[in-house]
């Protein structure tokens, strides 16, 4: 059986031409609120977002779950030495970036908001250094030599320039014999 392919062609026309016209037919539709809702009472099944829960929320941190028996909720966690230093070391570059990014926002010169992008490229590639250096200052502290000296090859490779090659002696290309 032989299938030409002009009986796919006329289909798949038509279909294309008409999918817009579909596509129109339907608005978008916007819920409205009514009844309970409108009034400002929750719906059933769900827990309003008033201070009396959220305290609620609050003290059953760390305690048995009351929907699943034997699961205990997990409360307020303390952060580690290094999880504080990272934090710091993140939320400082954030508040840099956010600054660089208002200051881009605003620029009109070309030439000013590239120096902004290498500026704010200089600051997420620092923070990785900052992280690194961090990761390995706790890695020594807690005895763990191998890994502060492998984080520290890693860093120290991110911060040292490459060796320049040197040029190897190739035959010029023979153009005839190719």
């Amino acid at each position: 059986m032989k299938i030409r392919p002009t009986s796919f062609v006329l289909p798949l026309l038509v279909a294309l031409a008409a999918a817009p016209a579909f596509a129109a037919e339907r608005a978008p539709v916007t819920p409205t609120a009514s009844g309970p809702a409108a009034a400002g009472v929750p719906a059933a099944g769900t827990i309003p977002d008033v201070d009396v829960n959220q305290a609620e929320l609050r003290a059953s941190a760390g305690r048995e779950s009351a929907l699943h028996p034997g699961l205990v909720e997990p409360g307020p966690r303390a952060s580690s030495p290094l999880m504080e230093r990272i934090n710091a070391v993140t939320a400082d570059a954030d508040t840099r970036i956010v600054d660089l990014q208002a200051r881009l926002n605003t620029e009109t010169n070309n030439t000013t908001a590239l120096e902004i992008i290498r500026a704010m490229e200089q600051v997420k590639v620092q923070v990785e250094r900052d992280v690194l250096a961090a990761q390995a200052a706790y890695a020594r502290q807690t005895g763990r030599e191998d890994v502060a000296l492998e984080i520290e090859a890693v860093l120290a490779e991110m911060t040292s320039p490459r060796a320049v090659r040197q040029p190897v002696e190739r035959p010029a290309p023979d153009a005839g014999n190719r």
